[in-house]
């Protein structure tokens, strides 16, 4: 049973055992920083690692690429929480229903609008 202001979590052995043996290798480097347990390592990484999550979410791209079949581009539009396709062949954008939009914008910088521009 963990202290009063403390939760305890299960993982695999072989979770265990891959955390372990990098704190064992930077404990003395990870000592400088403050962390002084392999505990204090794992609050140290689960701390850092929603740092990141954060900094990303806040900075992550606005498009990603999703998948490119039949002549359509579809993407997907992290501000709009969508997904938008568009029609290579006309350039238009289905979600807008517009030819002149940030997405059609995006698929010119795509290496795949222009190899299926002309099919």
């Amino acid at each position: 049973m963990p202290k009063a202001g403390y939760t305890s979590f299960t993982v695999t052995d072989l979770v265990y055992d891959a955390f372990f043996a990098v704190y064992k290798k930077n404990k003395e480097e990870l000592n400088m920083i403050g962390v002084t347990s392999f505990t204090g390592y794992i609050t140290h990484m689960m701390n850092e690692t929603l740092k990141v999550k954060a900094i990303f979410e806040k900075y992550k791209p606005r498009f990603k690429l999703l998948q490119v079949k039949n002549g359509i581009i579809i993407i997907f539009d992290s501000c709009l929480d969508r997904v938008a396709e568009i029609k290579i062949k006309t350039q238009f954008c289905e979600l807008c229903q517009s030819k002149k939009c940030s997405h059609i914008g995006f698929c010119y910088s795509l290496r795949q609008f222009y190899d299926n521009s002309d099919k």
